[in-house]
């Protein structure tokens, strides 16, 4: 397998996307899809997705290291100098065939090494200083997105439910400024987007006809279906 050759138009490329470091379960959602992308454009998702792994020697069915024959003496016959040529030429067509072997397994073996690597490299690069203290020492890619995942993705998930419940506990009382409160609950919408969670726009509607006070009911009901 050969290594890309475009290393340096791919980092070209790099400068047209901004990440920002993943801080936990508050951007995980959004970060989590941000490095995946990055790591697709990189080619080193493939490691994460299993398409390229590890290479297992006994897959290339590499042979033992053949031994060569010993010298004959001086001494010997022509029968042993005869055994001698024959045990040679079987000798380097053994080497030979060790070598092939051991050098596509060698190829496939750094291949994975570079891409492996260089997964963690990305991954470590946009991790804020508490996620990256969850992974400092680990250097297998898989391991490291698996901790990730563990620790954050379902806090992500709860998080938004959080959310969600607290927008459902937004009133409007009637009297202070309407826009400064469409505001709040705008904002907390958008955190919902960066959690992964977009509501539709009838959720919404409707999340915010019940934030507004009964007197507001000719305004509700204009809204609200027959």
């Amino acid at each position: 397998m050969p290594f890309p050759q475009d290393d340096e138009m791919r980092r070209q490329q790099m400068n047209y996307f901004t990440f920002g470091k993943l801080i936990g379960k508050q951007n995980f959602a959004i970060r989590y899809s941000s490095i995946i992308d990055e790591l697709k454009l990189t080619g080193c998702y493939r490691i994460l997705d299993g398409s390229v792994t590890m290479p297992d020697k006994s897959q290339y069915n590499i042979p033992e290291i053949p031994t060569p024959p010993l010298q004959p003496p001086p001494t010997a016959t022509a029968e042993e100098r005869e055994e001698y040529d024959r045990l040679s030429v079987q000798y380097r067509t053994d080497l030979n065939t060790y070598k092939l072997a051991y050098d596509l397994w060698s190829k496939a073996f750094k291949y994975y090494d570079h891409l492996s690597k260089k997964c963690t490299i990305t991954i470590k690069r946009t991790l804020s200083e508490h996620p990256l203290s969850r992974v400092l020492n680990c250097y297998n890619p898989v391991k490291i997105w698996q901790t990730l995942e563990a620790a954050y993705k379902d806090e992500g998930i709860a998080a938004s439910m959080v959310l969600v419940l607290e927008i459902m506990a937004m009133k409007y009382d009637g009297v202070s400024d309407f826009s400064v409160f469409l505001d709040k609950f705008i904002s907390k919408l958008n955190h919902l987007i960066l959690l992964d969670l977009d509501l539709r726009k009838r959720e919404k509607i409707q999340f915010l006809l019940n934030a507004m006070p009964e007197t507001f009911g000719v305004f509700i009901g204009t809204f609200l279906p027959n």
